[in-house]
C-alpha cells in the first residue's frame, strides 16, 4: 500500500486551518463576553461607591440631627422636671433637628437594602439604640450620668458605622 504523504499533508493542513478559524471565531466571541463582564463589573462597583457616598452623607445628617434631638429633648424634659420654662431656642431647634433627621432617615431607607449586610445591621442597631435613648429620656431618666452614658453609646455606634463606611469605601477604590 502506497501512502501519498502530499495528500495527507494537504488534508491535515486544511483540517488544522479549519480548527484555527473556529478558535479565532471563539476567541473574538470570548473576548467580547469578557469585555462585557468587565464593563458590567465596573458599573456595579461605581454604583456601589455612589451608594456608600450617599449613605455616608445622609447618615452624617441623620446622626447630627439625632444628637441635637437627644440634647434638646433632654433639656425640655429637665425643664419640665424642674418646673421651669425651657429656653426659647429649644423647641425650634428640637423640631428642626427632628425634621432633618427624619428626612435623612427616609433617604437612607431608599438605599439601605442595596448596601452591605454588616453596614445595614450596624445602621439598624444605631436606630434601635437611638430609640431606646429617646424612650429613656421621655421616661425621665435625665441625669448628668445617664446623659453622658447615652451620648457615649450613640457616639460609639456612630463611630462603628463610620469605620465600616470608610473600610467599604477604601476596599472599593482598590
Amino acid at each position: 500500500m502506497n501512502i501519498d504523504w502530499k495528500i495527507i499533508g494537504i488534508i491535515l493542513s486544511i483540517i488544522f486551518n479549519i480548527i484555527l478559524v473556529i478558535l479565532l471565531f471563539f476567541k473574538s466571541a470570548l473576548n467580547n463576553i469578557l469585555m462585557d463582564l468587565w464593563i458590567e463589573r465596573r458599573k456595579k462597583r461605581e454604583k456601589t461607591i455612589q451608594r456608600i457616598i450617599e449613605f455616608k452623607k445622609f447618615f452624617n445628617l441623620q446622626q447630627t440631627g439625632n444628637f441635637l434631638v437627644i440634647l434638646m429633648l433632654a433639656q425640655k424634659k429637665t425643664a419640665i422636671i424642674l418646673e421651669k420654662k425651657a429656653d426659647s431656642y429649644v423647641e425650634p431647634t428640637y423640631q428642626d433637628s427632628l425634621k432633618k433627621s427624619k428626612e435623612a432617615a427616609d433617604a437612607i431607607s431608599e438605599i439601605i437594602d442595596h448596601l452591605y449586610v454588616d453596614l445595614k445591621n450596624s445602621y439598624r442597631r444605631y436606630n434601635e439604640l437611638y430609640m431606646k435613648i429617646i424612650n429613656k429620656i421621655l421616661e425621665g431618666w435625665v441625669t448628668k450620668e445617664n446623659m453622658q452614658l447615652y451620648l457615649e453609646k450613640i457616639t460609639s455606634s456612630t463611630l462603628e458605622i463610620t469605620e465600616l463606611i470608610d473600610s467599604k469605601f477604601s476596599n472599593k477604590l482598590d
